[in-house]
């Protein structure tokens, strides 16, 4: 699926993506930036989802999935921004720098708040959990890179197996006679123009803050 229009407008894909939300189960793995600089539409998904699922206008088990990256980014992020603003002793300059990074604290509470009070369809992977979800090797090509890990999450969860950059298959750690993982749709959201290339190179749906608010609203 590909998405091109501006926010209140839908093309054919965007209908053909509604309906399909409706009726299937859809993971929806969120990347960092999505956290740190569009988190007004992880509100709107949370703040509408109890009740698209009860009038089963989205299936019940459609979610928004933080991998541990996300997390693991945005406690790193969260401990250098706070170094910086104990590091001045000026009020004002306290001041500025807080409201600069105070999307990335937000980012952070959402998450601790979401801990406090899980719901079923706002999961956060856990280092734990990143064993069993991934079963790819992490060449030393892209293990430093967050946004590999991100490509990575989506597409164990989908079944699917990635490329490296010079578009050779990353090899697996399982046996390739393991039997299969149940198929379910996974929907990268990310407003990094290369991530999203990536994901549909590698036969994922990627797409964009304003086309899931879009979505959400007239769904």
């Amino acid at each position: 699926m590909s998405f091109v229009r501006e926010p209140g407008t839908r093309n054919e894909e965007q209908r053909k993506a509604m309906a399909f939300l409706k009726k299937n189960k859809v993971i929806i793995v969120l990347d960092t930036n999505i956290l740190i600089h569009h988190k007004d539409v992880v509100d709107l998904f949370l703040s509408k989802a109890e009740d698209l699922r009860l009038r089963k206008r989205i299936n019940e088990e459609t979610q928004m999935f933080v991998p541990h990256i996300a997390r693991t980014e945005l406690l790193r992020i969260g401990a250098d921004r706070a170094a910086k603003i104990a590091s001045t002793t000026n009020l004002m300059e306290k001041t500025i720098r807080f409201n600069r990074y105070k999307p990335s604290f937000d980012a952070m509470k959402l998450l601790s708040d979401e801990l406090k009070d899980p719901k079923p369809y706002f999961f956060q992977q856990t280092k734990s959990d990143t064993a069993s979800l991934v079963d790819y090797e992490l060449t030393d090509k892209i293990k430093d890179h967050g946004d590999e890990h991100v490509l990575i999450a989506c597409l164990s969860l989908s079944n699917l197996r990635p490329r490296c950059p010079d578009g050779q298959p990353i090899p697996k750690r399982r046996q390739y006679d393991d039997p299969p993982r149940a198929v379910q749709q996974v929907w990268c959201l990310t407003n990094d123009m290369n991530l999203r290339n990536r994901c549909r190179v590698n036969g994922l749906t990627a797409i964009s803050p304003p086309n899931l608010a879009t979505m959400l609203n007239h769904i």
